[in-house]
């Protein structure tokens, strides 16, 4: 995955340099870049973050379909993601939604309201760059509130987005003279528009989005590099230094 392990480096390193660099007179701003990252499941959309994060602190994992609505009492919440990490490093993270395909999934509840919008809503007050207040009422006598400038604060959505491809193709196989006979899949380009139309992703976030980063299918090729390969990626290193033994395959 050499150009999304290039695309998602230059936008950890511009994150860096824009918390870290001393400002001088002159100097262009970096501004804060949002993500889609887009790629079928075990392509190593996840793997990527988890070995930046381990140089990398500003980094925050977190699991996109355990967040709910703000209101539902023993949940996770969106503001969870900053109010449970120390105040200065609340405004310089890059939060990374894993499985961000099943967030923005319809969830209508009973009564016609569709969860997953609510929580877009809330991802949307956070990605404009505004400063936002969270009340923490665990203390119903002492409740704390953590006002935050999102400014530095940059969003990565990952996700195989299943419901993109199936989407595209239930409209490629359409009858009539606009059908088309081609099959859709995920290797070809995917734009702000299809995460509009196939995606549940609401227009707002998306013309948010700055880039979107591709992973492919891995292929037996890559499945041979990573086996062989002499570091920690590969299960047969891994077995062969738990035994102490040496492996070898053709």
């Amino acid at each position: 995955q050499d150009n999304a392990k290039r695309a998602l480096a230059v936008a950890v390193y511009n994150h860096y340099k824009r918390i870290n660099a001393p400002k001088k007179r002159g100097d262009v701003e970096l501004q804060k870049s949002n993500i889609v990252v887009v790629g079928p499941t075990g392509c190593g959309k996840t793997e990527i973050w988890r070995t930046l994060q381990k140089k990398f602190s500003f980094i925050k994992i977190i699991n996109g379909p355990q967040l709910s609505c703000d209101g539902w009492k023993g949940s996770y919440h969106v503001k969870d993601i900053f109010l449970e990490e120390k105040p200065q490093m609340r405004e310089h993270m890059i939060v990374v939604v894993d499985e961000a395909d099943k967030l923005f999934e319809p969830m209508v509840g009973s009564g016609g309201t569709d969860f997953s919008r609510s929580i877009q809503n809330e991802f949307l007050k956070l990605i404009d760059g505004d400063q936002v207040t969270f009340v923490n009422e665990d203390n119903r006598k002492d409740p704390q509130t953590a006002k935050i400038d999102c400014r530095n604060i940059s969003f990565v959505f990952c996700g195989s987005f299943e419901m993109l491809r199936n989407n595209k193709e239930d409209r490629s196989s359409a009858i009539g003279f606009s059908s088309s006979t081609e099959t859709a899949d995920l290797t070809s380009e995917v734009t702000e528009e299809d995460l509009v139309l196939y995606g549940n992703i609401r227009r707002e976030i998306a013309g948010r989005i700055d880039k979107i980063v591709m992973l492919q299918p891995l292929g037996a090729d890559d499945f041979d590099q990573i086996m062989q390969s002499k570091n920690k990626i590969s299960p047969v290193s891994q077995i062969a230094g738990q035994y102490g033994i040496e492996i070898s395959l053709d």
